[in-house]
């Protein structure tokens, strides 16, 4: 082959290459855009199933199984870019718990915000959450209405602000994490994980980046029954972020979750470990200006 066809090949391939690379889809996943008028219902379903308790004292063992399931339905009607209406329409736990063969004890709980009206401000970079009827919250009520917001202050804080490409992918904080999996009290966290653009796609009626997952995760955290404990994770999953609300509207997450704890008066402890899945789904609706 003649010198000439070598250089006319290798022009072809480099004009190959450089048509691909024009032609990669770049996005950005974090925009500010004027969502006023929109209402989003997102509900949030996070299931332990066939979750496995160990409990130990005085070298006597037993065990037993329990199934866990959380709902919550919000819908936040957006009054202006800083104003939010926030109707916290359900916030269920459901738990099951199998001691030694028996028929499974069945409790139901709901959060201190359930069916509850709230107002969403912010001012400057801060978030205030507060009761829309009610000037004068109970401790527990203030409690849960400061997590929503450091939650909406880091809803955020897993994305890159730059432009990324198809194919790119990034490190993710271990304590946002945590707050992924709704874990609000964190004491101290360590571990890993990774986001990745693999495409765009539709989802739900609306362009989205595909965001894949992968985490393990560490952290001491301090539980509303268990007290301060030890977690570890290790889960996967799958992100759809609107590209055009810049927001997700759609989120699957499978793992498995190990949460030690010992009282120490007692010197009893309590190890409980399993499965667990979150679905979260997005409605979308937009009032017409006319």
């Amino acid at each position: 082959m003649r010198l000439k066809s070598f250089i006319h090949i290798a022009v072809l391939l480099m004009l190959a290459v450089s048509f691909a690379s024009c032609g990669q889809r770049k996005v950005v996943l974090i925009q500010d855009v004027n969502l006023t008028g929109f209402t989003f219902i997102e509900t949030n379903t996070t299931t332990m199933d066939n979750i496995e308790l160990i409990y130990e004292h005085n070298d006597q063992i037993m065990t037993s199984t329990m199934t866990a399931v959380t709902t919550q339905k919000v819908e936040e009607q957006i009054i202006s870019p800083g104003r939010i209406r926030v109707h916290i329409i359900e916030d269920i736990a459901q738990t099951a718990v199998n001691m030694d063969g028996d028929a499974p004890e069945a409790i139901e709980e709901k959060g201190v915000l359930h069916d509850k009206v709230l107002i969403a401000e912010r001012i400057g970079a801060q978030w205030i959450y507060a009761l829309e009827e009610d000037p004068d919250p109970s401790e527990s009520q203030q409690s849960r209405l400061d997590d929503l917001a450091s939650l909406k202050e880091q809803e955020d804080i897993i994305y890159p602000k730059e432009m990324i490409s198809v194919g790119q992918l990034w490190e993710i904080d271990p304590e946002a994490i945590s707050k992924m999996f709704g874990i609000e009290q964190i004491l101290h966290s360590t571990g890993e994980g990774t986001l990745q653009f693999e495409e765009v796609t539709m989802y739900n009626g609306y362009e989205c980046a595909l965001l894949t997952l992968n985490m393990t995760v560490s952290a001491e955290i301090i539980d509303d029954e268990l007290g301060r404990s030890q977690m570890n994770l290790e889960a996967e999953g799958k992100i759809y972020r609107s590209l055009e609300l810049f927001r997700d509207i759609g989120t699957e997450i499978r793992g498995v979750i190990n949460i030690h704890s010992e009282d120490e008066e007692t010197g009893m402890t309590v190890t409980m470990q399993g499965p667990v899945l979150i679905n979260s789904h997005v409605e979308i609706t937009e009032i017409d200006p006319s």
